[in-house]
């Protein structure tokens, strides 16, 4: 049985919900500053790096606007409106979508489980629709290679850490049907969504996200911070790698498809 969400105090960011509705957000601020000036310096080192054709300008660039907009999605600090909040990650979300276009990235996305090489999982997006992967390779300093992108951690992160510590379970050790629930429950708590179904056959799961506060849909090659924890929650629950088929919005809800790849073993060459 699932155990009840512990209280959430004021050293947390929360979401108070009133009769559905939000009526009151606290989410930590210092980071947003922070996230924000690695988001301008990672812009200005990929220009430079593109005026000049350095490499290594444009790895340190494409590092440090991936590694803000964690920061500002995941490690909140004083207090902010919600409004703004999700207003501020989605701009800076579209910049990222817009610049993985101009890269060509032509891949699905594909969540990476946690393993030896990479502790906390991770994002891959390959520069191919064709790919292939070889995890031995990936280590937590790793993020652009010849065959596509590396995030790590992944975009969602912190929203799992609190699956976890709320619940009190560990994802790793339960059941998918379990860890729907969980995270569910946990997001419905944040005001977040109103629930989440989904149905799973032997290669693929179709996951229905109820009433999503943040927009998504297909055009983006990476999705929202919600809809990235919940996909890398289910990479962790059936400790395989998950690929992102397809997202379609819907009126009230969204729809996503996803396929099983097969555990970690199976891609360490």
């Amino acid at each position: 049985m699932l155990k009840p969400l512990k209280s959430i105090t004021k050293n947390d960011w929360y979401i108070k919900v009133k009769g559905g509705s939000i009526t009151n957000t606290k989410i930590k601020y210092k980071n947003l500053l922070i996230g924000g000036v690695l988001i301008i310096l990672g812009i200005v080192s990929l220009y430079i790096g593109i005026m000049y054709e350095e490499t290594w300008y444009i790895n340190l660039g494409l590092a440090g606007v991936f590694i803000g907009l964690v920061i500002m999605a995941f490690i909140p600090s004083d207090v902010i409106n919600l409004d703004v909040y999700v207003k501020t990650i989605l701009s800076y979300q579209s910049y990222i979508n817009n610049m993985l276009d101009a890269l060509n990235m032509e891949g699905n996305l594909i969540f990476i489980p946690p393993y030896e090489n990479l502790p906390k999982g991770g994002i891959f997006i390959p520069k191919y629709k064709k790919f292939s992967i070889n995890l031995g390779i990936f280590d937590e300093k790793t993020f652009l290679t010849q065959n596509g992108v590396l995030i790590t951690p992944p975009i969602g992160y912190r929203f799992v850490e609190d699956f976890e510590s709320y619940s009190n379970t560990k994802l790793e050790d339960t059941d998918l049907e379990l860890v729907i629930s969980i995270v569910s429950s946990v997001l419905k708590t944040f005001g977040l969504i109103g629930g989440i179904e989904f149905e799973e056959d032997d290669k693929n799961i179709k996951i229905i996200i109820e009433e999503l506060k943040l927009s998504c849909d297909n055009k983006c090659i990476i999705p929202c911070p919600i809809v990235s924890s919940i996909i890398y929650a289910i990479s962790i629950s059936l400790n395989q790698l998950i690929l992102l088929k397809n997202i379609k919005k819907q009126k009230n809800y969204i729809e996503i498809d996803l396929k099983k790849l097969g555990s970690v073993d199976e891609y360490l060459w």
